[in-house]
């Protein structure tokens, strides 16, 4: 999705928030893999901390201003994900 955007590929960040810790080699190959890639975990342990997050296994689309924008399952179609990030990047004023 970030690739496809083209000129505003800066305006997308990618985030893999973790629900459990992972092993400092699995992070920086991770990280070596896609650049940019930022990794968090919740300050705090458990469903709680994930509150905002429904569904574990899937995409979020948040704004710059932390607001949930959309949301898909891992099997959704990334041509339908790409076109609905072109329109909000291409009505959004802020990032």
């Amino acid at each position: 999705m970030r690739l496809a955007q083209g000129k505003n590929i800066d305006r997308v960040q990618r985030l893999l928030l973790l629900a459990e810790p992972a092993a400092p080699d699995w992070v920086r190959e991770a990280q070596g893999h896609y650049p940019g890639l930022l990794i968090a975990r919740p300050a705090q342990a458990g469903a709680a901390a994930l509150e905002p997050f429904p569904a574990a296994g899937r995409v979020y689309l948040i704004d710059p201003l932390g607001q949930l924008m959309m949301e898909y399952p891992l099997q959704a179609d990334p041509k339908g994900m790409i076109k609905d990030l072109e329109r909000l990047l291409r009505i959004s004023y802020v990032g």
